[in-house]
């Protein structure tokens, strides 16, 4: 997948869960593409936990998809079932706040599911 408009908000918050994630935390990096979605899927090492972010396909606000590892689609790793339904929107300029979330999902801390 070439780095591209449509990806930069999906890198923007990927370096920042670079920086924000903890030293002990280890997780595994896949592209994810649905549509006009492009982005990607991360992954906690160990756990079945499984997030996909990108720049919302209608807007510029950042979406992130938080599930497990049977809700995503293995072509394309597309959000299915629970990851769909538990999509969470950021503003586009709240990189931040999308790491963290995502961060803590990852770890077992989800608050709104």
């Amino acid at each position: 997948m070439p780095i591209t408009r449509t990806t930069n908000l999906a890198d923007a918050v990927l370096a920042t869960i670079e920086w924000l994630m903890p030293e002990d935390m280890d997780c595994w990096l896949e592209l994810y593409q649905n549509c006009r979605e492009r982005g990607y899927l991360l992954g906690a090492k160990g756990s079945n936990r499984r997030a996909a972010f990108s720049e919302n396909r209608n807007s510029d606000a950042i979406v992130v998809y938080p599930g497990n590892m049977g809700d995503f689609e293995m072509a394309g790793n597309v959000p299915i079932g629970d990851a769909w339904a538990h999509r969470h929107y950021f503003n586009y300029d709240a990189t931040v706040e999308a790491a963290r979330y995502i961060i803590a999902h990852l770890q077992g801390e989800d608050a709104d599911r």
